[in-house]
Order: C-alpha cells, then structure tokens, then sequence
C-alpha cells in the first residue's frame, strides 16, 4: 500500500508539472481567446529564452517559483521567445516579430499585462534586475486594469514611441553626416539632441562632436583635439565625464598630451554702465 501511495503521488507530481508547463501559450490570439473565455487578463512575457541572461534569471528566480504560480491563477500566460540556439519555425518566428511590433517591444525580458477584452496594455516591465519574486510579483500587482491607468500607459507608451523614434531619426541623420563627411551638419545634429545640458554635462556632446570629427576625418586632428580639450573643461574635473574624453585623446593620439581649453573671457562691464 504505501509503495502505491508513492506510486500515485509520484504520478501526481508528474501531471501537475506537465500541466505546468503547458499553461505558457506561444500563440497570442489563441491565448486571448482563452482568457475571454476565461474572464482572465493576459500576461506576456517577451524573451530570449537560450541566450539572454536577464530573461534566464527571471525565468529561474521567478516565474519557476511558487510565488508567481500563485499569482498567476488570475491570467492567462503567454510567451512569445526570440531564441538565438534553437531556430522556430517561420511561421511561429513570424508570429512572434508581429507581436512584439504591435506592442513596440524591442528589449528582452519584457512582461506586459494585457485586457483579454481590448487586447490593451494596462502594465509593462522592461528589463530583470534581480530581485526577489515577491519584489518582482508586487511590481506587477500594482498595476490596475482600469481606464484611468490604461490611459496613463497609453501616454507615456506614446512618449516612449516618441523618444525611441527619435533616436532612430537622429542616428540616421548622423550616419549620413559621417557618409557624406558633413562635421557642420553633424554639430547641428549633436547641438539639437544634446540642447539645455548644463553643468559638466555639456561636455557629453562636446565629446559626441569629437568623435563625429575624428569618424568623418581622421586627419583633421587639431579640429577633433580642440573639441576634447574643450570637453575636458566643461567637464569640471567630474571624473565619469572626463574618463572617456581622456581614453578617446589616448586613443587617437597617444603621444599628445590633452589639457583643458581656457576659458572664453567674460564679458568686462562698460564705464558707467
């Protein structure tokens, strides 16, 4: 008898494991289906499931953890993998690019939250970091399925289309300064992305106008050397700006000695003003 209790509890385990393992969907539309059906919200988890550390670590700590099969009860779970070592049939590979298009998902891991109903995003994480599943669950769990939060993720998703959209243009713009070897339309590109920067963080672009320099013409080392120096003192001696500005001089003339530019004079007040 007690040899057949194990017998039974040993199959148990087993089915609850293979059960486990099947309530990861990896066709969005079917798993939509299923929590409408369900009256269940849809949780996706976007990964690289064989090659991204972030995506294993978050797998592993916690949704292989007891935790999130508890708080998993109220979704529909969804994985849609980019993996790099194994090759998905085109149709899945295809699948699986619409979706992340659709919901402008381009780092992995991200896990969103989804209503089965208007398909719509009430919640986004971007990234792992490591922490605790219970940290990880609770971060989850704060986000509400209602109009005012969809809103409020709707605006700064459209934010975040915004801001990567332009990137995308500036980089563009920038590699066709560097292949038409444009270093004035580069400056007007770099003056725009890094416009209002104050303190020593003004040397960042002073040190993006550098490296433009030294890409679109190696020779033109005095134009290049005089914007290091000049990024060297706007740096004001922080030393995690100036540590690039420094390696890049190194780099491209390891024998010059970079120091910082003068300072432009100020402006001496007129007689009687």
């Amino acid at each position: 008898m007690i040899r057949r209790a194990f017998i039974l509890l040993a199959s148990a385990g087993m089915s609850a494991a293979a059960w486990a393992a099947e309530t990861w969907h990896v066709d969005l539309e079917v798993a939509r289906a299923l929590a409408i059906k369900e009256r269940k919200e849809l949780l996706v988890e976007f990964t690289g499931s064989d090659w991204s550390p972030g995506c294993i670590a978050l797998r592993k700590q916690v949704f292989d953890s007891d935790d999130f099969a508890r708080f998993a009860r109220r979704f529909v779970l969804v994985r849609v993998d980019f993996p790099r070592k194994t090759r998905l049939p085109e149709e899945a590979a295809n699948r699986n690019a619409s979706v992340a298009a659709t919901f402008a998902v381009a780092a992995y891991p991200t896990v969103l939250l989804l209503d089965a109903k208007s398909g719509e995003v009430f919640g986004r994480i971007a990234g792992y970091n490591g922490s605790a599943a219970a940290v990880y669950l609770a971060e989850l769990s704060a986000f509400q399925n209602t109009e005012t939060a969809r809103l409020s993720l709707r605006e700064a998703e459209r934010m975040r289309v915004m801001q990567h959209d332009e990137i995308v243009r500036n980089e563009r713009m920038i590699e066709e300064t560097i292949k038409n070897r444009d270093f004035p339309g580069a400056v007007a590109v770099i003056d725009e992305i890094y416009r209002g920067l104050k303190g020593p963080r003004r040397a960042i672009g002073t040190l993006n106008k550098a490296i433009l320099s030294h890409r679109i013409d190696p020779a033109a080392l005095d134009r290049t050397w005089s914007l290091l120096r000049q990024a060297l003192l706007e740096a004001e001696d922080d030393a995690d700006i100036a540590k690039p500005v420094v390696e890049l001089a190194r780099r491209i003339a390891p024998d010059r000695k970079l120091e910082k530019a003068k300072p432009a004079p100020k402006d001496k007040p007129e007689k009687g003003a």
